[in-house]
């Protein structure tokens, strides 16, 4: 199950294409109720198209009174320790590395495998790595993990933990 502050961002991209295809499945409704010749139809049409529209309102109300610029609970701490303006190079990695990148005032560069950290490590002095460890993490991403544990300090900003390696 991926955690509930993923469908903010669902939202946030896709309400458009979501807005249209409900709009499109009401329409749909509204024109079998219009033109059903059966009572029983044209009443259950016309109810699901009620019940539908209802539900798109709420949740296009709800969609448009949260904030995307604020992070979801834990992840401010995240902010403040990944990205800092002092020579630092931010990285993030693990099953929440875009989420992190999307949250983080500053681009924050996602590492895919460990190639990519330990080249990391090698051409930058500074760098920290933010890592949410969550069970959907692949064996990549542990391991690039466990390298930075072993090679650099932590910081535990919860719920990730923030490695700063010199």
């Amino acid at each position: 199950m991926r955690p509930l502050d993923l469908y903010p961002r669902f939202f946030v991209y896709w309400m458009p294409l979501f807005s249209y295809l409900v709009a499109a499945g009401l329409w749909h409704l509204v024109e079998l109720s219009r033109t059903s010749r059966g009572t029983v139809t044209r009443g259950v049409s016309g109810v699901a198209a009620a019940a539908a529209a209802i539900a798109m309102m709420l949740l296009v109300a709800d969609w448009s009174q949260q904030n995307r610029a604020t992070a979801p609970d834990g992840y401010a701490g995240v902010g403040r320790a990944v990205v800092r303006d002092d020579g630092w190079n931010s990285y993030a990695i693990g099953g929440d590395a875009q989420m992190l990148d999307y949250y983080m005032p500053r681009p924050v560069t996602v590492l895919h495998s460990v190639e990519q950290l330990d080249r990391a490590l090698r051409e930058r002095p500074l760098l920290q790595v933010g890592y949410h460890d969550m069970p959907w993490n692949n064996a990549v991403e542990r391991t690039m993990a466990e390298r930075l544990k072993v090679r650099c300090d932590s910081v535990d900003a919860a719920p990730v933990i923030v490695y700063q390696c010199r």
